[in-house]
């Protein structure tokens, strides 16, 4: 299940296969799950839906998803909030441009520049913008800087639609493009934070060229 947490964080893009993987689960456990316990347990009754037991199994399988994926996911995002706690309070609020979830292009470019592989439980990591460059933290309360991208190797910050047609800015080099995903909450993505990162990206960009 974490593995699968840590697949979704890396690359959270709304794809049609996600959603078509959660309908068909969705369909497995309350669709044809009770009738097929019900088959299970009294043969004769046949494939049918029995609120004395199957209403039992969609009740008991809806609260075990709440009281175990809502822990999981809050320990999971954690260390992004203590991270940027402690950015915000150790520098401008300006410098801080926000948190984005680990994709396997921002992944690849911070493994190259780190020289080192970081932890495959990563959720994501914050650009924090100086005055030559965009810095990648990642950890928890006591974060490190794992990367850096000078502004002078960033050809073009642009304002996209991925394959899903979801909006999301993305860096480009001569070399590469990594397309960010803003980290929101527990674990989503939005427009509105996809449209704020980019503004800040862009206000970072601004403000190098005007120096």
């Amino acid at each position: 299940m974490l593995k699968y947490l840590v697949r979704f964080a890396r690359n959270p893009v709304k794809s049609r296969r996600n959603i078509a993987m959660r309908l068909l689960i969705g369909v497995a456990i309350f669709v044809v799950g009770p009738p097929l316990l019900n088959w299970c347990v009294h043969p004769r009754g046949g494939f049918a839906f029995d609120f004395s037991l199957s209403g039992v199994l969609i009740v008991a399988t809806s609260v075990f998803s709440i009281v175990f994926w809502a822990p999981v996911l809050a320990a999971y995002s954690r260390p992004r909030r203590q991270r940027e706690r402690y950015l915000t309070r150790s520098v401008s609020r300006s410098q801080l441009v926000g948190s984005v979830y680990l994709t396997p292009n921002l992944l690849g470019f911070i493994e190259r520049e780190a020289k080192t592989r970081l932890s495959p439980y990563t959720e994501s990591v914050s650009l924090m913008s100086t005055s030559s460059a965009i810095e990648f933290w990642s950890g928890g309360a006591s974060p490190i800087r794992t990367a850096t991208m000078d502004f002078i190797a960033i050809d073009l910050v642009r304002f996209v639609e991925d394959e899903e047609h979801f909006p999301r800015p993305e860096i480009r080099t001569n070399v590469q493009t990594i397309p960010l995903y803003a980290a929101v909450g527990w674990l989503r993505i939005s427009r509105r934070s996809s449209r704020t990162l980019n503004d800040r990206l862009l206000a970072a960009l601004d403000g190098v060229k005007k120096v």
